[in-house]
């Protein structure tokens, strides 16, 4: 089974699993052009594992959290777009992306952020 994160409106704590089966999913509107790895169109909504072990990496959070906060979305946008820059070619090759990989993960990230959206990893 595969691991998809969905920037969806955030919710009161504490959170459990059958509230997020009732989260509303962000519009896909907002992040048209951004076509993640494995997702193969823009949306609200992204594979996560090929991007997991980057994310862990540059942010020291995993995208298999069943939630992430709205605060601590903004911060993984932040870490993210800095790390987009400073990854080296040898890691990206490492982890099987590209530069433009990690640049429009850390756009989907920042969008999210702007909007106050958190994130669901449903897996």
């Amino acid at each position: 089974m595969g691991l998809d994160v969905f920037a969806i409106y955030p919710l009161q704590e504490p959170v459990s699993e059958r509230r997020l089966n009732k989260a509303i999913v962000a519009p896909d509107e907002l992040f048209e052009g951004i076509v993640l790895k494995g997702s193969g169109r823009a949306g609200s909504s992204f594979r996560g594992r090929p991007y997991e072990d980057y994310v862990v990496e540059v942010t020291g959070n995993s995208l298999y959290f069943f939630y992430t906060a709205p605060d601590e979305v903004k911060k993984m946008a932040e870490k993210l777009e800095s790390g987009a820059e400073e990854i080296s070619d040898e890691d990206l090759r490492e982890l099987e992306l590209t530069r433009e990989d990690v640049r429009n993960l850390a756009r989907w990230f920042k969008i999210a952020a702007a909007n106050g959206f958190a994130l669901h990893g449903s897996f």
